[in-house]
């Protein structure tokens, strides 16, 4: 997936216990999977599958691994390895705006670190309520862009650039689209 996404997948094991039973699961770094606590297992007269989501939302780009263990004392150990890629951000929007209003985009630093981003827009019609604002890991805040009215009635857009500037993935960016609009 992309960074700054997440993507959920159903995940399938075989279960062999012919009693109720509750699988922990664990995984070695919970840094970019994560997983149900807990799975209950209901009795099995033969092998039958049980299936759980797993959730991928990357904080790095690139191959990213981690093992996952189930665990229970009369269903037995299941270890699986999860792998999971990141590319770069993908670009979002249009996000819309009427002249004179503002709209408000909802931003997360996905990285595992206190972060500070720039903002930046390719039009002057547009306007940042910040140029910028640090993140504590995992924080989510509105990006304010107010669209002033266009010199000659017509609609405008921008490009919003989201770039980090402190942290372990300085140069970071992520591309949002703006349109005016009259609806």
């Amino acid at each position: 997936t992309y960074l700054g996404e997440s993507i959920t997948r159903k995940v399938q094991i075989i279960n062999y216990c012919s009693n109720r039973t509750d699988y922990q699961v664990t995984l070695d770094t919970d840094l970019n999977f994560s997983v149900p606590s807990n799975i209950a297992a209901p009795p099995a007269a033969k092998p039958t599958p049980l299936e759980f989501d797993v959730s991928f939302e990357p904080s790095q780009m690139g191959s990213l691994r981690e093992i996952m263990t189930l665990t229970s004392k009369i269903g037995g150990t299941y270890v699986c390895p999860l792998q999971g890629e990141c590319l770069p951000p993908r670009p979002s929007g249009p996000y819309l705006v009427k002249p004179g209003y503002s709209v408000r985009i909802p931003f997360k630093n996905v990285f595992r670190v206190p972060t500070t981003f720039n903002f930046d827009l390719d039009d002057e019609v547009f306007v940042l309520l910040k140029s910028s604002d640090s993140f504590k890991p995992s924080e989510t805040k509105e990006i304010v862009v107010k669209y002033e009215t266009s010199r000659d009635d017509t609609l405008a857009s921008s490009k919003l650039t989201v770039t980090a500037t402190t942290g372990d993935h300085i140069g970071t960016q992520w591309i949002m689209y703006i349109q005016g609009s009259h609806n």
